[in-house]
């Protein structure tokens, strides 16, 4: 091999790295998606779990908006909202408490002045 296919092989080799990351991320998402909506359910509703807090990425969920504040509803949480890294490449993340619960509780009470 000459020092020139060198030099052209290395200047492939980030073109190279870009095509196998984005078969990753087509790949994961694939694989997210399995199962019909039902399990998808299922699969939000084990997420949310037992816990006062849960943030849950919207791509590990793959439910219309509607669906996952029915199956919330239905596991006792209230949806907060979203939080949204800075970065480009991040997933939006949905922000649910249990309804009732302590971190509720301290959200909704009203704060008090300090003197």
């Amino acid at each position: 091999m000459t020092v020139a296919w060198t030099i052209v092989a290395l200047t492939l080799l980030p073109l190279a790295g870009w095509l196998l990351a984005i078969a990753v991320v087509a790949g994961r998402r694939a694989w997210r998606r399995r199962g019909d909506e039902s399990a998808r359910r299922l699969r939000l509703a084990r997420m949310l779990g037992r816990r006062e807090l849960v943030m849950i990425p919207t791509a590990d969920v793959d439910l219309p908006e509607s669906a996952v504040l029915e199956v919330a509803d239905a596991a006792g949480f209230r949806f907060l909202g979203y939080e949204r890294p800075d970065t480009l490449l991040s997933r939006r993340v949905g922000v649910f408490v249990r309804a009732g619960g302590s971190v509720d509780v301290a959200i909704r009470r009203p704060a008090r002045l300090s003197r």
